[in-house]
């Protein structure tokens, strides 16, 4: 699995939106965080990994271009990839789409930090977990 992936889809709903009638910020990064969960799980840094390995992966970076609004009733999906994974870093690139129109709506590049979930600090990830993270490495565009 290398390249981008759809990790999230959703109807954006009119509590979702802020006073000028738009997604807010808050629910972008929202759909942000669970396409990380769900693209992680998909490279084996999921669930298991928590329980098995004691680690998990914090976000301590984000950088957002918001592209298009997206309204209520709009049809939204996030596509992302590992862009960089080294030692303790991981960088992940975020696309939101508008899937009616098919235009891009965000792009966020996120920088996470594999923490040791015992001694609360930041620890390289496990080679083992590592290897699959390569595997998934972006290899061209979306």
């Amino acid at each position: 699995m290398s390249g981008y992936r759809e990790t999230y889809r959703k109807a954006v709903t009119a509590d979702m939106c802020d006073l000028y009638g738009h997604m807010n910020v808050q629910f972008y990064v929202a759909a942000i965080s669970d396409s990380f969960f769900s693209l992680m799980t998909a490279v084996g840094l999921g669930k298991s990994a928590v329980k098995e390995d004691r680690i998990g992966l914090v976000a301590v970076n984000m950088n957002i271009d918001y592209l298009s609004e997206v309204d209520a009733g709009d049809v939204i999906y996030m596509r992302g990839a590992i862009v960089s994974a080294e030692g303790k870093k991981l960088t992940c690139n975020w696309k939101l789409y508008d899937q009616a129109s098919g235009r891009q709506a965000m792009e966020a590049n996120v920088l996470y930090i594999c923490m040791d979930l015992d001694a609360r600090h930041s620890r390289d990830i496990p080679q083992h977990l590592m290897e699959a993270v390569r595997e998934a490495l972006i290899s061209g565009e979306d």
